[in-house]
C-alpha cells in the first residue's frame, strides 16, 4: 500500500500494486513520477487495525485515515527510525 502525492497536480491517493514498480501514473492529471525515494510509514490506530506502507511525501508530518474506522491519526517524520510513525 502507497500513500502517493502527485508532484504535478498534488493530488494525494492510496495505490496498492502487488509487484515492485519504480514509478506511478496519477490518475488525476497523467503525470509519470518516480517511486525511488518513497519513505515508510506504520501506525496503530485505537481500533485495533495495524497499517504500514510507503508514501512519497515529504511534509514533517501527515493525516492518513484508518481503513476500518476512518479515524484519521497524524503520522510525524522520525529522522532516527527514517519513518513516518504516530
Amino acid at each position: 500500500m502507497m500513500r502517493l502525492k502527485c508532484p504535478k497536480c498534488g493530488d494525494v491517493f492510496v495505490a496498492f500494486t502487488k509487484d515492485y514498480r519504480t514509478e506511478w501514473t496519477c490518475k488525476a492529471c497523467g503525470e509519470r513520477f518516480s517511486l525511488e525515494n518513497t519513505a515508510l510509514f506504520e501506525y496503530d490506530c485505537s481500533c485495533g487495525r495495524h497499517t504500514y506502507g510507503r508514501t512519497n511525501i515529504e511534509d514533517a508530518d501527515f493525516s492518513y485515515p484508518c481503513g476500518d474506522c476512518g479515524k484519521a491519526t497524524t503520522l510525524k517524520w522520525n529522522p532516527k527510525a527514517k519513518k513516518y510513525m504516530e
